[in-house]
């Protein structure tokens, strides 16, 4: 009569458990950083919408709607930088870990939402 188990089994049954605790680890991981994505991409489609219902109100209101949005002194044709912070705030340069581009491109107003940890846009529309 065997009483208790074997090495073999006992290994067996840890290489199981860590394999399932990694499982788990890297699920739990990709949920948290789709989670962080989804969250910026619906703020900049969000800020995006307002920047382009901006120019839809034309020469006459679109600096008073930006400075309403930004704080920042931007006329129509002009092409401006907006800098956010990481919780989304409005930043400066040196603080910043987003920033919109906001240009007017042969006839086309175009919107880029960038990272600054990469050249890749998080979300861009032209109008």
């Amino acid at each position: 009569m065997k009483r208790g188990f074997s090495l073999a089994e006992t290994i067996v049954a840890m290489a199981v458990a860590v394999i399932i605790s990694l499982f788990c680890y890297a699920t739990c991981s990709f949920a948290i950083s789709q989670y962080a994505i989804s969250k910026t991409k619906s703020f900049f489609i969000s800020q995006t919408q307002n920047f382009v219902n901006c120019y839809y109100l034309g020469a006459t209101d679109y600096a008073s709607a930006i400075k309403f949005l930004t704080n920042s002194d931007v006329t129509y044709g002009e092409d401006a930088t907006i800098y956010y912070a990481k919780d989304y705030s409005l930043s400066t340069q040196q603080n910043s870990q987003y920033y919109v581009n906001l240009s007017f491109k042969s006839q086309n107003f175009v919107v880029e939402c960038f990272s600054n940890t990469s050249q890749k846009p998080v979300f861009k529309v032209e109008v």
